[in-house]
């Protein structure tokens, strides 16, 4: 095969792909061109747009009242949650009078009944 040759199979597998690509872009141009030449396409197109933005404003709010709730739930299970711990340390309290108060008594039944062996002597 000679060099001539093998430019010529070169330039024609070039100009194979140019012209591919050329009849890929015009069939693209022909769909704009109808696109722009028919208004209800182009209707379509708007009304199609339109649809999607309501979808998403639509899902948008939903995720906004979701969240909201979860904001309520949240602040009643911290005011329950402070309302338990507020318990547990009135009931320390308590408990920790209780123990002082049953202490203080045992002291004071011990002291009477020495005081009271002590006067039978």
């Amino acid at each position: 095969m000679t060099v001539a040759r093998l430019r010529a199979d070169e330039l024609l597998a070039q100009f194979r792909t140019l012209a591919e690509q050329l009849g890929t872009n015009l069939n693209a141009a022909v769909v704009e061109l109808s696109t722009l030449a028919d208004p209800s396409v182009a209707e379509q197109q708007v009304q199609s747009v339109q649809a999607d933005a309501a979808r998403r404003i639509a899902e948008a709010e939903m995720a906004t009242v979701a969240a909201e709730q979860a904001r309520r739930e949240a602040e009643t299970a911290r005011v329950a949650a402070e309302a338990v711990a507020e318990d547990a340390v009135t009931a320390a309290v308590i408990c920790w009078a209780a123990s002082r108060l049953t202490c203080s008594i045992s002291v004071f039944a011990v002291r009477r009944a020495v005081s009271t062996s002590s006067s039978a002597c």
